[in-house]
């Protein structure tokens, strides 16, 4: 992925590198992004929508976990169904 001719596809590779503990071997690689000036469009939250190069999204990646609001720390985890029915005794 992080040779992938898709900056987007690229920074998804970087991403998953940077945000886990499995991958922590290829970080070298992910390095290797800090050059690449290849525009993508942004939406950080969905709220403001800049374009910004490959390089500087992995640069944001490194400097903050959070990046691109995927591992809130301060958020509840979202729950997808509602707790199980217990009847009152």
């Amino acid at each position: 992925m992080l040779a992938d001719k898709s900056p987007a596809v690229r920074l998804m590779g970087a991403k998953l590198v940077l945000h886990s503990d499995r991958f922590g071997d290829l970080t070298k690689q992910v390095d290797l992004l800090l050059k690449d000036e290849s525009i993508v469009i942004l939406a950080e939250w969905g709220c403001v929508i800049e374009r910004v190069s490959v390089a500087e999204v992995v640069r944001r990646m490194k400097a903050d976990v959070n990046f691109l609001g995927d591992n809130p720390k301060d958020k509840e985890p979202i729950s997808v169904s509602p707790p199980p029915f217990e009847p009152k005794k």
